[in-house]
């Protein structure tokens, strides 16, 4: 797997430089998840799993900022396509949306939810906020839950956080409805980017692609 991603940012190469705020941005992200040994350590708490205080989830149908693109607008449908050949992996997710290049003050967290649905949660949740002074930023966590069915929030299940619905925020905790949280696996990290260039993000369970293209400026 990791041969296939590392090929992937060769061939996409540095086509751009770097990135300042004050400029619009498509962001575009895959989360994959792949076959992994059943008996991996998972977390045993949620407690330090939640949603920064300015997250939304994303829209569709608009123009404008933090509005999900059409299909017509990817880019890494290539990498979309090695990622699924692959055997043992599944891309959950695959889409890109506008960003206005806030700087760190100002950071808005975008919610993901990717692949399956178990009562209100998906296999994949949690959320990427970017941010661009002199330099790109991006801070991610992601967590992959496997379920299994039972009663609704019974005292020894992990809770998970609620996700926020459209253009609003949630830092609350939510039931599980009526399944369990029966394993945990987070991916966090918060590092330097370049604009255009293709970041790989890796977990033994899940993983992320995250490109960061800048836009011509409308005259």
């Amino acid at each position: 797997m990791k041969k296939i991603v590392c090929g992937l940012l060769l061939a996409m190469g540095s086509m751009f430089s770097v990135a300042y705020a004050d400029t619009n941005y498509q962001v575009e992200i895959i989360v994959f998840a792949r076959d992994a040994a059943d008996g991996e350590e998972s977390l045993r708490s949620s407690g330090d799993l939640r949603y920064p205080g300015k997250t939304i989830a994303l829209s569709e149908g608009g123009s404008g900022p933090f509005q999900l693109l059409p299909a017509a607008n990817l880019l890494l449908n290539r990498e979309a396509g090695a990622l699924e050949q692959h055997r043992g992996t599944r891309v959950l997710l695959h889409q890109a949306w506008l960003w206005p290049g806030e700087d760190a003050a100002h950071a808005t967290a975008v919610a993901i939810g990717a692949g399956r649905q178990f009562g209100s949660h998906r296999e994949v949740e949690g959320y990427i906020a970017l941010s661009a002074e002199h330099f790109l930023q991006i801070n991610t966590q992601l967590w992959l839950s496997r379920f299994g069915s039972g009663a609704a929030n019974p005292a020894n299940t992990l809770v998970l956080p609620a996700a926020p619905t459209a253009g609003m925020g949630a830092t609350s905790t939510a039931a599980n409805d009526n399944y369990t949280v029966e394993q945990l696996f987070v991916l966090r990290e918060q590092r330097r980017m370049r604009s255009g260039e293709l970041h790989y993000f890796d977990h033994s369970r899940f993983g992320l692609l995250v490109q960061v293209t800048p836009l011509a400026a409308t005259p």
